[in-house]
């Protein structure tokens, strides 16, 4: 897809999280913890999708084109795990695991992200994720299956945790919470093979 087609569909996908960020906080009364993790990750495929749109500026070296490039890059690697993670704690909440199950999650989560984000700065020198090279193009590292399969494994998790409490949730909340993640996988998939 050209430069042009991938910042037009992720405008149009921006406009829609957009859209859902302004009606739910005009129309959701109580602010409760699941509504909060619910809008974070709205905001978070928000600000994946700017970033993205800066990392597809490959080419022209010596312009605006490189320091977007290298910016949208870096962030889309340091975000990669934070959907997932706050999908995993959602599902936490929604389903009746216990607080303690919820704070052992956030912990490990947590540690994760950070790791995440380590490897990611390590491979600003290392190219170990990715590297752009001197004619500003993006070239996959040769770790690069790790940070494409780590959100598969946050969202395979998700899933179990789902299905382990399926007689305890409703089965109009069991549907949506089992298919919520169809669409990010697709995503992964076809990023492995771009």
């Amino acid at each position: 897809m050209t430069l042009t087609g991938n910042l037009l569909l992720n405008a149009y996908s921006m406009a829609v999280l957009a859209y859902i960020m302004v009606y739910s906080r005009m129309n959701t009364g109580k602010k409760d913890v699941a509504y909060r993790l619910f809008m974070s990750t709205v905001q978070v495929m928000f600000a994946m999708l700017l970033v993205d749109a800066f990392g597809r500026f490959d080419g022209r070296p010596g312009t605006l084109y490189e320091p977007l490039n290298r910016f949208g890059n870096f962030l889309n690697f340091i975000l990669n795990p934070i959907v997932p993670s706050i999908w995993i704690l959602y599902v936490i909440r929604q389903t009746g695991y216990s607080r303690k199950l919820m704070r052992l999650f956030q912990y490990l989560l947590g540690g994760l992200v950070l790791a995440q984000a380590a490897m990611t700065v390590a491979s600003l020198r290392t190219g170990w994720y990715y590297r752009i090279g001197e004619d500003n193009i993006y070239h996959r590292g040769p770790l690069f299956a790790i940070p494409l399969l780590l959100p598969l494994v946050l969202i395979l998790v998700a899933e179990l945790l789902v299905v382990f409490r399926r007689k305890r949730i409703a089965r109009k909340n069991l549907f949506a919470l089992l298919f919520f993640p169809v669409l990010p996988l697709l995503s992964i998939l076809v990023s492995a093979q771009v």
